[in-house]
């Protein structure tokens, strides 16, 4: 706090993995400075890590979907394939990496009156190398690869794998009011509104 109405903070952790995610860095650092008595300016700047989880580099599964093709209704059998299985790998399947984010954020922080208090904040989170799983991939290529596997022909396949970048941004306002309750103690309003929208940028 480098004066009464100034506080900027900061913090790191490292990561180590043993599989292929490795190590990580990651860190933030935030600043609020108070403008006036109710007006308060805040922003932050982090970055983020997360391994692929279990479940996405070892789960499998099949399920029947029925479908209409060419004006009648099939049965489609969906195998959702482990990352690192023959079938997985022959399709083109690499093993997951982690997903790693950077996220900005700024706002403001009213207080117009005694108890009620008004936060806004604007935000951007990029991710890259989201894990994401692929469309159904079927048809006579991908039937020979599953074949060669040792699958079935008559199933059609998916896997995880670490398809898109993305980017989202948004707002957030939330206000609270505090007020005492008659002499039995205190009651909290609150009310908030949050609006986003990611879209893919690669």
């Amino acid at each position: 706090d480098p004066t009464s109405r100034t506080t900027i903070s900061a913090a790191a952790r490292f990561e180590h993995y043993d599989d292929a995610s490795g190590d990580t860095l990651i860190g933030k650092v935030t600043g609020r400075q108070e403008l006036t008595d109710w007006l308060s300016v805040r922003g932050a700047v982090s970055t983020g890590f997360r391994a692929p989880a279990l479940a996405q580099q070892l789960y499998a599964s099949t399920t029947g979907q029925f479908r209409t093709l060419n004006g009648q209704l099939n049965l489609l059998f969906i195998k959702t394939l482990p990352v690192e299985s023959p079938a997985a790998r022959a399709l083109g399947s690499q093993p997951l990496q982690p997903e790693t984010s950077t996220n900005l954020s700024a706002g403001f922080v009213l207080q117009p009156l005694d108890g009620l208090t008004i936060t806004i904040d604007a935000y951007q989170i990029r991710v890259d190398d989201r894990i994401t799983i692929t469309s159904t991939l079927t048809g006579p290529a991908v039937t020979a690869i599953l074949v060669g596997a040792g699958l079935s022909p008559d199933i059609s396949a998916q896997y995880f794998t670490n398809a898109i970048d993305t980017r989202t941004r948004g707002v957030d306002v939330v206000a609270t009011y505090r007020h005492g309750l008659f002499d039995v103690g205190t009651m909290n309003w609150n009310i908030g509104y949050n609006y986003n929208k990611t879209t893919i940028t690669g």
